[in-house]
C-alpha cells in the first residue's frame, strides 16, 4: 500500500457512504415490508373475526 492521497480518501469515503446507504435502505425496506406483512396479517385476522361475529349473529 502506498501513501493515501486526498483523492483516495475521498473515493474510499464515497464508496463507504454509498455502501452504508445501500445497506440502510435494504434494512429499512426489510423492516417496512416485515411490519407491513405483520399489519396485514393482523388486519386480516380482525377481518375474519368480524365476519365470524356477523355470521354467528
Amino acid at each position: 500500500m502506498g501513501k493515501l492521497t486526498k483523492t483516495d480518501m475521498q473515493k474510499a469515503f464515497k464508496w463507504t457512504a454509498l455502501f452504508y446507504r445501500f445497506c440502510g435502505e435494504l434494512l429499512w425496506r426489510g423492516y417496512f415490508i416485515k411490519s407491513l406483512r405483520k399489519n396485514i396479517s393482523i388486519l386480516s385476522a380482525q377481518y375474519i373475526a368480524d365476519i365470524n361475529v356477523v355470521k354467528s349473529n
